[in-house]
């Protein structure tokens, strides 16, 4: 039986590398994607992509189905995080966020739908993350890409189920990642929101020594693409699971109460 094809974008560290592992070691022909792609490792074939650029996706998708034949799954995990608060963040410093957490995402995704029409079938599956459902203060532009993100996927969802084609987003809690390390920050930093972004800054990163590694995330990944009937939004983790559920029963005054007093804000 032919193998079936994955890209995974984002495949040279933490959740997209792992995911990448776990597709290739299930038996699929796995291509993991960076801008500046490393070696291949464990059956995983690297390409060059940059999701920010149309001429890039154009041509990654294409050269991936002219050997390939045929696209399968598609997982849209390349992000980019920013730790800065509203006001001191002007559009053009919040704009490469969301070129990359979102259109980004809906450039690969235009690029293989015609493919997977074709073929009647494939699975489109985002990562989101817990922060598009619970913004913390100092995180709003990345938690609004995030949110965007399964909002257009729950339109997409319903506007391609008719070709066969499948349509998830997962949203993680805290896992291990490199993430955090490439965060960027405001240019132009305004003194009265040092506390705030210090102090999510702090706690994002404590979060992140202690957090699991992301073999959790990339196994749901692989049980969404092996579902005949994926639904459209997973939590996946501890701290995700708990938060939601604190905050879907407490009042909004109670919960932002408690987030704060976490945070030290």
């Amino acid at each position: 039986m032919e193998k079936q094809v994955a890209i995974i974008t984002g495949a040279s560290s933490g959740i997209g590398k792992v995911t990448a592992k776990v597709f290739a070691q299930n038996g699929y022909q796995v291509f993991g994607t960076s801008r500046y792609p490393r070696d291949d490792f464990d059956g995983v074939k690297m390409v060059q992509l940059d999701v920010t650029s149309d001429e890039s996706v154009a041509e990654c998708v294409s050269k991936i189905v002219q050997e390939t034949g045929r696209i399968d799954v598609l997982v849209n995990n390349a992000g980019l995080a920013q730790i800065t608060s509203v006001e001191e963040t002007p559009v053009d410093e919040i704009m490469p966020v969301y070129d990359t957490n979102l259109f980004g995402v809906i450039r690969m995704t235009q690029a293989v739908l015609p493919h997977m029409r074709e073929q009647k079938s494939g699975y489109i599956i985002g990562v989101g993350s817990l922060g598009g459902r619970i913004s913390l203060p100092g995180s709003g532009a990345y938690a609004a890409s995030k949110a965007a993100l399964a909002a257009l996927y729950g339109s997409l969802r319903g506007e391609v189920g008719q070709f066969g084609i499948k349509v998830s987003v997962i949203e993680p809690g805290s896992f291990k990642s490199e993430m955090g390390q490439r965060a960027i920050f405001p240019q132009n930093p305004m003194p009265i929101y040092d506390k705030v972004r210090e102090k999510f800054y702090e706690g994002a990163t404590s979060a992140m020594t202690r957090a699991p590694e992301p073999d959790a995330v990339a196994n749901k990944i692989l049980k969404i693409a092996q579902s005949n009937n994926p639904r459209l939004r997973y939590l996946v983790g501890t701290d995700a699971h708990m938060l939601w559920t604190m905050k879907s029963i407490l009042p909004d005054q109670l919960f932002e109460g408690l987030l704060k007093r976490v945070l030290g804000i």
